[in-house]
């Protein structure tokens, strides 16, 4: 299905508001991009292992370094071969620079160790493995707007959502996503422009 942009005229004056505050501020991307509070709750036993997935996921968020990322959670899924999100973020990172060889086995793995994980991750990994995989928005919908709902800080999650809201041409319920989250999340400007900026790098 072909991508239509999503047009500024449809978001939520809020948006607008918390964007110019924070423009307005000089805050940068890569500042506001590493904004997600929970996203080191992981399930793994292992310190080493979360520490390699720790420095991943700030590679990811600074600047998008997509290979640098994924050789940590590489290293962190050798400490823990069990860890189920670092194999869903080394899929993802591989995926984005179309490396889909190395991201397939990555995505399995996942997958199968999916029911091991909190709720949170679960539905991360499912919601990932139906659209970075499977290819297949309708799947994944499901998965992401349970997260959103339950998790509304989880950074990646949300910006999934919107995407493939985005690519389903659901352009009202993207609009009422986005309006949800200002109304529930009024003082985290950072977070907002965190989401915004990594919506429009997909």
């Amino acid at each position: 299905m072909k991508y239509e942009p999503f047009g500024w005229h449809h978001w939520p004056e809020h948006f607008f508001l918390s964007y110019q505050f924070r423009r307005a501020l000089g805050e940068t991307v890569s500042a506001a991009a590493t904004d997600d509070p929970q996203v080191y709750r992981v399930t793994t036993p292992s310190l080493g292992a979360l520490r390699l997935f720790s420095a991943g996921v700030a590679r990811m968020n600074n600047g998008y370094q997509w290979e640098a990322a994924a050789a940590l959670f590489e290293e962190a899924v050798r400490a823990d071969p069990d860890f189920a999100t670092a194999h869903i973020y080394a899929a993802r990172c591989y995926s984005n620079f179309k490396q889909d060889e190395k991201a397939a086995p990555h995505y399995e793995a996942g997958r199968r160790l999916a029911a091991g994980v909190s709720e949170r991750e679960r539905l991360f990994i499912l919601g990932t493995y139906a659209e970075r995989f499977l290819h297949d928005d309708r799947q994944a919908l499901p998965s992401f707007q349970a997260l959103a709902s339950l998790y509304p800080d989880h950074l990646w999650g949300v910006s999934a959502l919107l995407d493939i809201y985005g690519r389903l041409r659901m352009y009202h319920e993207q609009a009422r996503e986005m309006k949800r989250l200002t109304e529930i999340r009024p003082p985290s400007y950072k977070w907002l422009f965190a989401i915004w900026n990594n919506w429009r790098a997909f």
